[in-house]
């Protein structure tokens, strides 16, 4: 991938498979309420943090939003991404378009 503008607390990788990328992002200690992520103009925006009140800033002052952003590859399907976010860990899945799939098999 390219064009990948990580906040430093927000680890990432990145792994290229047949059809689709997959992008896992670390974000401990976040709630799925507290995590956002957007596709906007072959941008992928990834927020964590959300919002919080005047009196939860005030208890929490460490509290910081985080946010990510990358530029999704040509071959991806921008209207199939799909994320999930379990345990901490947010995955992304990239799906790539039909036409650039690589063919794992030739038929004779």
């Amino acid at each position: 991938m390219t064009d990948i503008f990580p906040h430093p607390d927000m680890p990432m990788a990145v792994s290229e498979e047949p059809r689709q990328y997959l992008l896992r992002v670390e974000l401990p200690g976040l709630a799925r309420s507290q995590v956002g992520v957007q596709v906007q103009e072959r941008m992928l925006h990834i927020l964590g943090g959300g919002q919080q009140s005047a009196s939860s800033r005030t208890e929490n002052p460490g509290h910081r939003e985080v946010m990510s952003a990358l530029r999704l590859p040509e071959d991806v399907d921008a209207s199939s991404v799909v994320a999930d976010f379990r345990n901490g860990v947010l995955q992304v899945r990239l799906p790539r378009t039909t036409s650039q799939r690589r063919r794992s098999w030739w038929p004779c």
